[in-house]
């Protein structure tokens, strides 16, 4: 799941401020075991921002911290520039599938045709009731929002949204359009 950039930045802080917690291979010095990967310190804390496997994540942490121009500041800044996007299929499309709990769960998405990834769009979740699916709440909400907002309308049986898959497929389908 995407983390939160502020906690990120504050747990950055701390774990650069102890770089005891990170180790390099005995025969190698720091800069010599991250140089064999060749990747670059912006492309390292993207990847762990976006890293969902905390095994991984601390992989990722590790090759951060062997880096000599890793710090504070550098990271900070890496951690502010905005993430670019990609273009993207636009008007409605009714049958999207994301999987929960390892399970194809459904959802719908709206993106204006006047969407461009270079310029900021709101961005709306909408849930249905119980007896509706998203697409049917995509049908009734697009002439209402027009150009203006993405929407997004999950899916669940029975509305049931107070669950645990519920609030997880909403989580998923937040973390999927925002990545999008």
């Amino acid at each position: 799941m995407k983390k939160n950039i502020v906690l990120l930045s504050v747990l950055m802080v701390a774990l650069l401020a102890f770089p005891i917690l990170a180790h390099s291979p005995p025969e190698m010095e720091k800069s010599e075991a991250f140089e064999s990967s060749g990747r670059s310190l912006s492309s390292l804390v993207k990847e762990y921002v976006e890293e969902d496997s905390p095994e991984k994540a601390n992989e990722l942490l590790a090759d951060i911290q062997h880096m000599p121009e890793a710090n504070v500041e550098s990271i900070s800044i890496i951690l502010q520039q905005p993430t670019p996007y990609e273009a993207q299929p636009v008007g409605a499309q009714p049958h999207r599938s994301i999987r929960v709990r390892g399970v194809d769960a459904e959802y719908a998405l709206y993106v204006p045709p006047s969407y461009s990834p270079e310029q900021p769009m709101a961005f709306i979740l909408c849930l249905h009731g119980a007896g509706f699916t998203g697409e049917a709440y995509l049908d009734r909400w697009i002439p209402r929002l027009g150009e203006k907002y993405i929407l997004a309308c999950p899916s669940v049986t029975m509305g049931a949204w107070w669950t645990r898959y519920g609030e997880e497929l909403v989580l998923k389908v937040l973390q999927e359009v925002q990545t999008r």
